[in-house]
């Protein structure tokens, strides 16, 4: 029994791929499919693709630009008002009133204030957040934290303070200073 069987109208519609905590996917009830090899699959679930992280920040933040390529090494202050990533190094401050990405490569010594920080990279320094911060995997993070929400995926590494406030404060904090 199915819960995606097609309609006899919209019989040329796809049905979506929706995934499950087994990372198995099912994909339809179309008769004609093949198990996917595993004996424990039904015929109908394919194996779901994994989603890398750069994938996750496409879907969220569409197109980013980025400020800094590997290889770069700038200290000063920078100022954005677009999505950012940084894949060099940074040393000074940071200031941005939307997402910042901090990538693979990148070795950020700064403060950093920002509506989103996404650290895929190494950072050391305080961060102050509007909306949040999240470590990814093989992400670290030494300093204090000032978020509402803070997220650290499994093998992301924090070694600071975290303060947790409710959102409107970090914002009249980043509007007065």
């Amino acid at each position: 029994m199915s819960f995606w069987k097609k309609k006899p109208e919209q019989s040329d519609v796809t049905t979506p791929v929706v995934e499950s905590s087994r990372n198995w996917a099912v994909t339809g009830g179309s008769q004609t499919e093949t198990s996917s090899g595993r004996e424990d699959a039904p015929a109908s679930v394919k194996p779901v693709q994994q989603v890398t992280a750069a994938d996750i920040l496409e879907r969220r933040f569409g197109t980013i630009r980025s400020a800094l390529g590997s290889g770069t090494n700038i200290q000063g202050k920078l100022n954005f008002d677009v999505p950012v990533r940084i894949d060099g190094e940074l040393g000074g401050e940071i200031y941005s009133s939307q997402p910042v990405i901090v990538g693979p490569s990148a070795k950020i010594h700064a403060s950093i204030e920002a509506a989103t920080l996404i650290i895929l990279g190494t950072v050391e320094g305080d961060v102050i957040a509007t909306d949040r911060v999240e470590i990814f995997k093989g992400g670290s993070l030494n300093g204090s934290v000032q978020s509402p929400v803070f997220v650290l995926e499994e093998d992301g590494l924090f070694n600071g303070k975290i303060e947790m406030p409710r959102n409107s404060s970090v914002k009249k904090k980043l509007a007065a200073g």
